[in-house]
């Protein structure tokens, strides 16, 4: 079955506003014939950090109406603020669990995606100040030539 074949299935249970919803609308369609495949991505999505679930879903919102320099410069402050554990440690959690102690077995905080506060997704989409924010080239002044020796890299071994 082609992706095309779903793609009614997949906006139906994707068009919902909030995460809850959307795995709401998934449970309800797993049982019906031919939804199958549906049955793990609840799986993986019920074992990914449910904050980054939400992070997740309202950057791909957000950035359907931003310029490629906009969606880079609030992917770069929500990186950021990600490493930096303004609202949860998560991203390590993550880390410790499948890469370290490979238990598999990450323990979110908050646990569920009813707990996480929207104020705290808030928090992490907060813009950076003019001087912290990623540079973004506006013109093609920066743009790399291709070669090496143009570089300042090329300069600072000489």
């Amino acid at each position: 079955m082609s992706i095309f074949d779903r793609l009614s299935t997949i906006d139906k249970c994707f068009s919902a506003e909030t995460v809850e919803e959307i795995l709401k609308a998934l449970d309800s369609e797993v049982s019906v014939d031919g939804n199958q495949w549906i049955a793990p991505v609840l799986k993986s999505m019920r074992r990914s950090s449910p904050t980054g679930l939400k992070i997740t879903l309202r950057s791909v919102r957000e950035g359907r109406k931003q310029s490629l320099q906009e969606c880079l410069k609030k992917e770069f402050g929500l990186t950021m603020n990600i490493l930096r554990s303004v609202i949860t440690g998560d991203v390590y959690e993550g880390i410790r669990a499948l890469s370290i102690d490979k238990d598999n077995a990450p323990k979110w905080s908050p646990a569920t995606v009813e707990e996480v506060k929207n104020e705290d997704i808030d928090r992490v989409f907060e813009p950076f100040t003019s001087g912290h924010e990623l540079q973004v080239p506006s013109d093609d002044s920066n743009r790399w030539s291709g070669k090496h020796e143009h570089t300042v890299y090329a300069k600072s071994s000489q």
